[in-house]
């Protein structure tokens, strides 16, 4: 949302204007809730946001009570705060996704389907090497994390 032009617009338009522009904010990831509003408000002009400020919070909240958006507590050692997500979205998802590619390949590596055999075309033993570097990498990696 760019500027809301407020003058002759009804406070369900703005609303709706709000709520559009919180969706698009978040754009399916988590977002620390303070920052979030404070976001979303920068959008508005300088007089805007003084006039908005209730109206952002209560659109927000409306998000929330319809179950497009949820709020998620959290508590690291250093700080707690709170999370706004998109209805659906699952934090242990979102994290193993980079996994699946590796286990995939580590599935594949165990089967020995990524040795060399001279019978491979010139673009699959590519991909073989590729997957193989891969591999490697990610294992130093881990390793090299493990010993942090």
């Amino acid at each position: 949302m760019t500027t809301v032009q407020t003058q002759g617009v009804t406070q369900d338009q703005i609303k709706t204007s709000i709520k559009d522009s919180a969706l698009l904010l978040l754009d399916g990831l988590p977002y620390r809730y303070g920052e979030f509003l404070t976001d979303l408000q920068a959008q508005m002009s300088p007089m805007e946001r003084g006039q908005m400020f209730f109206e952002v919070r209560l659109a927000v909240q409306e998000l929330i009570e319809e179950g497009t958006l949820v709020v998620l507590d959290f508590k690291t050692p250093q700080r707690t705060g709170k999370l706004i997500v998109p209805a659906g979205f699952s934090l242990a998802r979102e994290a193993a996704t980079p996994n699946q590619g590796i286990n995939a390949l580590e599935a594949l590596n165990a089967e020995n389907w990524l040795d060399e055999n001279p019978s491979d075309t010139e673009s699959l033993a590519d991909a073989k090497e590729q997957a193989r570097a891969c591999l490697a990498t990610h294992h130093a990696v881990v390793q090299q994390g493990a010993s942090a």
